[in-house]
């Protein structure tokens, strides 16, 4: 009976997520591909061993398997809207996983982590500012990730997803991977007897990552089918308006930075707004940290929670050398939540402490539980900006600067 009642309860949840995400895609879904999704989609293996070209690359190969073909905005915004719910019920299954591994002991704490991903992630991906964006499979990837250290299982397959996340976005070493990274330290960290091989297959993977991203910036800017490639990506976007810097960047390696000076400085000052209003969270995170260190008693463990805790750090250069902070603060939300997830699955010590020290802070304040609808206000995350919320205070802030 106890076990039917169980099986009951994430049934009901699952299906309160589900029109958690139904009601949040009706409220963020924009329907149109802006020209750096569309343009994107440009890119392919056809050209040579381009950045971002492996989502191109299948696009045209799946368009052309069709009478119309691929080379059309109509036949963009069809591939997204297919491709886009297909991650999202992939993440779906993923979860349901998540929450069928999840016993009595964690479950109060991972469903809540998986609404957060379904609350930041839904929204994301379907405004106007990131429908279509190939982020959305790192973000698969790196759930898969998650998935495989919850089932402690087929970790050859590590490296191939870390080769394919680089091959969809070479920025994926500072965005995601860190989850994978953070995730495979701590598997070195918990077995000593298995340590060396984790630690070798862990400088493999950075490795990896290193010399693709170092080819992708230095070496595979060569031009020869640059004419080709603007013809492509103006055939797939909205009346011929295709994203110039994109192209530019990715084929002729043109540094465009100096053109973002004064975005940046926008998205720094929402930054800062962010940092204010999410300023409830941070004694959550300090009490998670407290407990997670209290169970540490040596080297390796207290290293494992440093890691864990700093494993966001990763994403620093995105925010100090790059424009869309509303990517990378999604991104560093992501990181925490999968991690979270995959440490509560597998009790870990540490993890299990900190939660719990956090459920006693809910019961004896319930308003805590207010920090939902709170979040709500924070979404969807969009590029530039962080959210319509900051930018435009930012904007009011700017014209009170420049008066005074």
């Amino acid at each position: 009976m106890k076990e039917y009642e169980e099986k009951k309860q994430r049934r009901q949840f699952m299906v309160a997520l589900l029109i958690l995400a139904v009601a949040l895609f009706a409220y963020a879904y924009d329907g149109e591909v802006e020209s750096y999704e569309s343009s994107v989609l440009a890119l392919s293996y056809k050209y040579g061993f381009l950045p971002r070209a492996l989502v191109g690359t299948l696009y045209q190969w799946i368009g052309g398997l069709f009478p119309g073909g691929a080379l059309s905005y109509s036949a963009v915004k069809i591939y997204v809207v297919i491709s886009t719910l297909c991650v999202f019920a992939l993440l779906f299954r993923i979860i349901s996983v998540f929450v069928k591994h999840s016993d009595q002991e964690n479950l109060m704490v991972v469903e809540p982590l998986c609404v957060l991903l379904v609350l930041f992630t839904i929204p994301q991906f379907v405004c106007s500012k990131n429908f279509g964006r190939p982020d959305l499979y790192l973000v698969l990837i790196s759930a898969v990730v998650a998935l495989i250290f919850v089932r402690q299982k087929h970790y050859v397959l590590l490296m191939p997803l870390s080769i394919v996340g680089m091959l969809v976005h070479e920025g994926y070493i500072f965005m995601l991977f860190n989850v994978l990274f953070v995730l495979l330290f701590c598997e070195a960290a918990d077995h000593k007897e298995h340590r060396k091989k984790y630690l070798i297959y862990l400088g493999a993977l950075v490795l990896i990552n290193l010399v693709l991203l170092f080819y992708f910036e230095l070496f595979s800017h060569s031009g020869n089918f640059y004419d080709q490639i603007v013809q492509v990506a103006k055939a797939l976007s909205l009346d011929g308006d295709y994203h110039e810097t994109l192209i530019q960047h990715e084929i002729l390696g043109t540094d465009v930075s100096d053109g973002e000076v004064r975005y940046h400085k926008r998205a720094f000052i929402q930054l800062i707004l962010a940092a204010i209003f999410m300023f409830p969270i941070f004694p959550m995170f300090r009490i998670l940290w407290k407990g997670a260190f209290s169970v540490a008693e040596d080297f390796w463990q207290k290293a494992k929670y440093f890691f864990v805790f700093a494993g966001e750090l990763a994403t620093l250069p995105l925010f100090i050398f790059k424009l869309d902070f509303g990517r990378w603060v999604y991104c560093v939300i992501l990181y925490f939540v999968l991690v979270f997830i995959v440490l509560m699955l597998r009790k870990d010590p540490g993890m299990m402490e900190g939660m719990s020290r956090i459920n006693a802070l809910r019961l004896s304040h319930p308003e805590v539980v207010l920090i939902y609808p709170y979040l709500v206000l924070m979404v969807p995350f969009l590029d530039i900006s962080i959210n319509e919320i900051f930018r435009n205070m930012s904007i009011a802030l700017n014209q009170i600067i420049v008066l005074y």
